[in-house]
C-alpha cells in the first residue's frame, strides 16, 4: 500500500475503499476486484463525486 492509498483509505467512508484499492491494483497489475466492468464505473463515478464534494 502507497502513502497515498493509506491516506485515502483514512479519509474516505469504507464503501469507497474497494474501489481506493482497485486504483492501486491498476497501477501494480494485481488481480482485479471487480468481476463487472460497470460496476467499477459507477463506484468509480460515485468516488470521484464524493472526492470533489469533500
Amino acid at each position: 500500500m502507497t502513502t497515498v492509498t493509506a491516506t485515502a483509505m483514512a479519509t474516505y467512508d469504507p464503501r469507497w475503499h474497494r474501489i481506493i484499492g482497485e486504483a492501486l491494483r491498476i497501477r501494480v497489475r494485481g488481480p482485479a476486484r471487480y468481476r463487472n466492468p460497470w460496476r467499477r464505473r459507477a463506484d468509480l463515478v460515485g468516488f470521484v463525486d464524493e472526492a470533489l464534494r469533500h
